[in-house]
């Protein structure tokens, strides 16, 4: 562990009921520069905390929390460390899948939550813990601090008043509990959701791409691609390589500009202040993404910023991440690609819980549908149109029924 770790000395504190991962973990690194901390006791881990806090130690610390502690409530754990110090990492281990405590452990600080068990024993390693602290340690303070903001966005879904349907349904023995309140407010009279419409078929394997799009379609009474759509700037300096981009986005997207150079990017920036996502060539006809990313930011910090690159230059593209774009793209990429990509920036802007903390596309089908739902009531309130892309981000299963994978110059 020497070898990765930047500091000198590594804490890893556990706060478990019994000293079992804890005991694991040390006889596994004990050669190494790592001194392991354990404790039965959630408020004698919050004073140990504070302590590394206070000694200045408090980028060297890194905090495993099981959510069977006894005498704190472990998320109150995590809440009173995370409020203290954004900066060590906090893990949040758990022996079975539960959602709704895995997004609490999001809302109050944890960096991750992971599951580990078999039975009433750990199934968890040294080595997964080792790792966990890998993918941890170096995290961008930045990062952090957005995750903070995050929660708050958690916090506002977990408070949507059918969130616990999505747990219940998780189980067979209350998924007829859920189809059967939700009947009832039919039979009342009560208006239909798109979350409704869903559960009949959730029950005998809700699976088929199709069957997702007739659904959604029935709900909004139209075809999807004839629903509103989000505002896209192109920067790009090759006029083949610019129509061939605006021909393949503007199938999903309003392309509200096109921009060859930097010069035009930015007046195109100041006289479009609705525009949803960039897509920002790295060389342009007078200048770099580099030198324009920062001025356009300076105009209007709404918009996401998708890197388009070539492979030579994909580490510029990486410094233009580190400055706050979302991510990068290598040319040539095939029209399905870029349409995933922008559906995961649409939702990394706009529903940050459900891009980056639920992991939102590797859920089921009635999950994402569920989400759906919360999103169009969501727009609802906010007067805000729901538009192709809320859907597309979701499914990017969709997306491939649309386009041939291939490229845009093919």
């Amino acid at each position: 562990m020497q070898d990765h770790n930047p500091y000198e000395k590594q804490y890893v504190l556990f706060v478990e009921p019994e000293p079992h991962l804890s005991y694991l973990f040390e006889q596994e690194y004990k050669d190494e520069n790592i001194e392991v901390i354990g404790t039965k006791r959630g408020q004698e881990a919050i004073d140990i905390y504070n302590t590394h806090v206070d000694r200045g130690n408090a980028r060297e610390l890194f905090v495993f929390i099981d959510v069977g502690v006894i005498d704190v409530a472990w998320h109150e754990i995590v809440e009173n460390m995370f409020q203290r110090s954004i900066v060590p990492p906090i893990i949040v281990i758990d022996r079975e899948e539960d959602i709704s405590r895995s997004v609490l452990a999001s809302k109050t600080g944890a960096r991750d939550y992971i599951v580990g068990s078999a039975g009433e024993t750990w199934s968890i390693s040294p080595k997964d813990l080792y790792e966990a602290i890998q993918k941890n340690l170096d995290r961008p303070t930045m990062k952090v601090i957005n995750e903070a903001y995050t929660r708050n966005v958690v916090r506002d879904a977990n408070e949507y008043p059918e969130f616990q349907d999505l747990v219940l349904i998780r189980t067979k023995q209350h998924f007829d509990q859920v189809i059967s309140e939700r009947n009832k407010k039919v039979e009342e009279g009560g208006e239909i959701d798109l979350f409704d419409l869903c559960l009949p078929y959730a029950k005998s394997g809700f699976s088929d791409v199709n069957q997702c799009r007739d659904i959604i379609e029935h709900y909004f009474e139209k075809p999807i691609a004839q629903m509103d759509k989000a505002n896209v700037l192109i920067i790009e300096d090759e006029e083949m390589v610019r129509k061939a981009t605006y021909d393949t986005v503007s199938v999903f997207y309003n392309v509200v500009a096109e921009a060859p150079s930097c010069e035009i990017a930015i007046e195109k920036f100041k006289s479009h202040s609705d525009i949803d996502i960039a897509l920002l060539d790295v060389y342009l006809l007078d200048g770099t993404g580099i030198e324009l990313y920062p001025k356009l930011s300076s105009i209007n910090l709404s918009p996401v910023f998708i890197v388009t690159t070539a492979f030579q230059e994909t580490e510029v593209a990486k410094q233009l991440i580190e400055d706050g774009a979302y991510d990068y793209i290598n040319k040539p990429f095939s029209q399905a690609e870029l349409h995933k990509m922008m559906g995961r920036a649409w939702y990394h802007k706009n529903w940050p819980h459900l891009e980056d903390v639920l992991d939102i596309r590797n859920r089921r089908f009635i999950e994402r549908m569920y989400f759906l739902n919360f999103v169009i009531e969501q727009n609802k309130l906010k007067n805000r149109k729901t538009v192709i892309s809320d859907i597309y981000g979701l499914f990017p299963e969709l997306v491939d029924h649309i386009f041939v994978k291939k490229s845009l110059w093919d």
